[in-house]
């Protein structure tokens, strides 16, 4: 074999194009994706010339047993059928046993992406809070009051007066202006305010609490295993369960993360392309797809249906990712320090591929509401409060009646105690 000549092998996928290295980029709108990019570059400083030899597998290959036996991208290593991965992947202990490593290329944190929550619906009219319902309940309450006073003073006061006092003394109670009157019948009236007040006091809370938003169900590694463990959420990869291995994350949470597997399962795709991963996302409602956030971020640029997902950093572990060759590749070095002299180009080509600006949105650690500010407040918003407090008076007056039931028993006891013994007396 030609010792200026590397085979590459690649496991590809939507933003890898291994056709489009040897094309002219000022002819051609073909560009390889961004992990052949920077070899390519590496190569032609390095004076080596690339031959690509695809894998069937997807992903860069996990362990079957142990190391004994490899997937993918690292199975053809093990068996020298290439001598560098043209995929980036993650430093993991296991693969680092096994074979070699150049220095990191990308730094990233670990990231989680999640169909949005939806969040609670606002029910919030600034200019009127109420709908049309609701204001002919509230309306026809005061109304009544009125009417009801008015009938009571009409016999004394006549017509006129009756009415006039009857809406004057309505207006001021409802307003709190005064006081109600101690008679029985405003006990009616007192239910029909606590209604009004219950409509308010809920308008209130929904302005201050407009635009209503759902936070983030976790945020990091530790809080997942929590709910993967819970069975809130399943972990979406596109691996059997049996090759996964957890490493960015404390060791008690790693242990946490494979019992949760083992006893939950996953949701088991068999397609890495990210428009199938992205699509399973949304179409469950409890599913979560861990990568580094580079990753997640080229999946998202290229899918249409984004703003339905969520991207939630894990600010406790950076991730690492490199080539990987065989432990007895001739050129590691060269092709090391190739590597090495590109520098900030390592991470500038990424901006090539994916626009952080078209995930900004995905990045909120809230999800708000999208509400209409026309949508009033219906009648049947206070029934709850209004049968609670319709509950306590009635208790209220329950103990009241039983306390006036229980002094005129003590009273007529006494009574009846006396005039027996006023009887005896007129006998003796």
């Amino acid at each position: 074999m030609n010792s200026s000549v590397i085979r590459v092998g690649v496991s590809s996928w939507d933003q890898m194009h291994p056709e489009c290295v040897d094309m002219l980029k000022d002819k051609t709108r073909c560009r390889p994706g961004p992990e052949l990019d920077i070899l390519q570059l590496a190569a032609m400083m390095s004076n080596l010339t690339i031959t690509f030899v695809h894998s069937a597998e997807k992903g860069c290959g996990l362990s079957r047993d142990s190391g004994a036996s490899w997937t993918s991208l690292m199975g053809m290593l093990s068996r020298n059928e290439i001598d560098v991965t043209g995929n980036i992947c993650y430093l993991m202990k296991e693969r680092l046993s096994s074979f070699g490593a150049s220095r990191p290329v990308w730094y990233s944190y670990q990231a989680f992406l999640i169909k949005k929550l939806e969040p609670p619906s606002v029910r919030f009219k600034a200019q009127a809070p109420f709908d049309l319902r609701a204001w002919l309940v509230i309306i026809s309450c005061v109304v009544a009051c009125a009417v009801v006073e008015a009938a009571r003073e009409l016999p004394d006061k006549g017509a006129t007066l009756s009415i006039r006092n009857g809406i004057s003394i309505t207006w001021q109670t409802f307003m709190l202006f005064a006081k109600p009157p101690k008679e029985v019948i405003w006990t009616f009236s007192t239910f029909f305010f606590t209604l009004l007040k219950i409509y308010y006091t809920t308008y209130v809370l929904a302005s201050l609490l407009y635009p209503a938003g759902v936070q983030r169900p976790f945020n990091n590694i530790v809080e997942l295993a929590d709910l993967l463990e819970s069975g809130e959420y399943r972990l979406l990869h596109y691996h059997p369960a049996k090759y996964l291995r957890f490493e960015f994350c404390p060791p008690e949470t790693c242990l946490q993360l494979t019992r949760a597997i083992q006893s939950k399962g996953i949701y088991y795709v068999n397609d890495s392309s990210p428009h199938r991963l992205l699509q399973s996302l949304i179409d469950n409602n409890n599913l979560v797809l861990i990568s580094t956030e580079i990753t997640l971020e080229f999946y998202l640029s290229k899918f249409p249906q984004r703003d339905k997902l969520w991207l939630i950093r894990d600010n406790i572990f950076l991730q690492m990712n490199s080539y990987f060759w065989r432990l007895d590749f001739p050129l590691r070095r060269t092709l090391d320090q190739a590597l090495t002299t590109i520098g900030s180009y390592k991470m500038n080509v990424l901006n090539r591929y994916a626009d952080s600006a078209l995930t900004k949105s995905n990045k909120h650690p809230q999800v708000r509401a999208h509400v209409s500010l026309y949508t009033p407040l219906r009648a049947d918003h206070g029934k709850n409060l209004f049968i609670q407090y319709s509950a306590a008076v009635a208790i209220s007056v329950a103990v009241f009646v039983m306390e006036l039931l229980f002094a005129f028993i003590q009273k007529w006891l006494k009574y009846w105690t006396r005039k027996r013994a006023d009887c005896i007396d007129l006998t003796r």
